[in-house]
């Protein structure tokens, strides 16, 4: 039996005209979002709407990236600022749009949820401030959104001249930030950085605790997609293997952790890739340590026993493996980076290799520990 797909709900027009009435009232409103349909389809009605009416983005703990990253709308990844400034906020089909202990709207905020499931019923426990929620497509909702609004013309270039000057500063910002970490051992920033502009256009990394979406220079959406915070350890590889089995003409980068590498079983990623000719480019971040542990205790008890030893317990990955000769055994292009200053280089010699041998590489990166990925 053949069962055809059900068509997207539409939203509720009286509820879209409230939402546009506050919008058009606002001084500084804000769209907060996580992720695009795999089609860019939300990722369009955002961009139309930010352009057109001067509103600010925002991705906190983005999942598969919306903005591309020189967009003069685009405010980045940290949403404690503009979510402090803002009057009205638009959350687009966002579980986690901030964390509440550290950054919760002051009274007097309009706040509008929308998406397929704006309340997110699934999950047991769910509570942010919420004056309207819209159910329906995103992409739809938007599109209404931006049908029924027309806020004064000068609040929108005032407005828009305000955050095209603030995205200026944050690129400026990030880029220098990145390029202190040409060193040994290098930053995430730089490592993240170097890995964008050897992407194409349709290129996409699957992050899994690893690449700094704040320091890429990404094209447009869903270039980088991650796993949520709420577990999936193993999960960047096999990840990259897939999308590449499904779209062989893309290239499909993983940046993985160490640890994450050795959750994903490396012997049979490498075997898969090898059997079925993925040609994955392979990132290990190598810092010696489970790093989300060590990261999750430090935040957690700052004053511990554990935090104030050189070396916390159950968090060493030493002696480390020799990841490049796990790769060399399905006989992989494998090479290890101790300096930040060589990784362009590498980076194109693998990409090189994958494109003239059809075959998959990896890259072992020495990196520095950081207490913010």
């Amino acid at each position: 039996m053949i069962q055809g797909s059900s068509a997207s709900p539409g939203p509720d027009l009286h509820a879209v005209e409230i939402a546009a009435e506050w919008l058009m009232r606002a001084r500084y409103p804000l769209i907060l979002c996580q992720r695009s349909d795999t089609q860019g389809r939300t990722a369009g009605e955002i961009v139309r709407i930010a352009e057109e009416y001067a509103f600010p983005v925002v991705e906190p703990f983005t999942i598969r990236n919306v903005m591309a990253s020189d967009h003069p709308m685009f405010l980045g990844y940290e949403v404690k600022g503009p979510l402090a400034e803002a009057d009205v906020v638009i959350v687009v089909d966002s579980p986690v749009p901030w964390i509440e202990a550290l950054h919760r709207p002051e009274a007097g905020k309009k706040i509008v949820h929308l998406g397929p499931d704006p309340m997110f019923a699934r999950l047991p426990i769910r509570s942010y401030q919420s004056d309207l929620a819209i159910t329906g497509d995103p992409a739809a909702v938007l599109s209404a959104l931006r049908s029924a609004m027309s806020p004064p013309e000068d609040m929108v270039e005032r407005r828009r001249a305000q955050i095209t000057a603030a995205s200026l500063r944050r690129r400026t910002i990030n880029a220098e930030h990145a390029r202190a970490g040409a060193t040994s051992p290098m930053s995430a920033e730089w490592m993240s950085r170097c890995i964008s502009e050897i992407m194409d256009e349709r290129a996409v990394v699957f992050s899994e605790l690893g690449v700094v979406p704040a320091a890429m220079e990404l094209r447009g959406p869903n270039r980088v997609f991650t796993t949520p915070h709420s577990g999936g350890l193993g999960w960047g590889v096999p990840a990259a293997l897939g999308a590449q089995l499904a779209d062989r003409d893309r290239m499909c980068i993983a940046c993985v952790g160490d640890g994450s590498y050795i959750f994903a079983n490396p012997v049979a990623c490498h075997q898969i890739a090898e059997s079925l000719a993925l040609l994955i480019l392979l990132i290990v971040k190598n810092n010696g340590t489970w790093n989300a542990v060590r990261r999750a205790v430090k935040n957690s008890y700052p004053e511990g026993a554990a935090s104030r030893m050189n070396v916390m317990p159950l968090t060493s990955l030493e002696p480390a493996p020799d990841y490049t000769m796990i790769a060399r055994a399905s006989r992989a292009y494998a090479e290890r980076v101790e300096h930040g200053s060589d990784l362009p280089a590498a980076l194109a010699r693998a990409r090189h290799f994958i494109r003239t041998e059809r075959s998959h590489a990896l890259l072992e990166l020495r990196v520095s520990l950081s207490d913010d990925h």
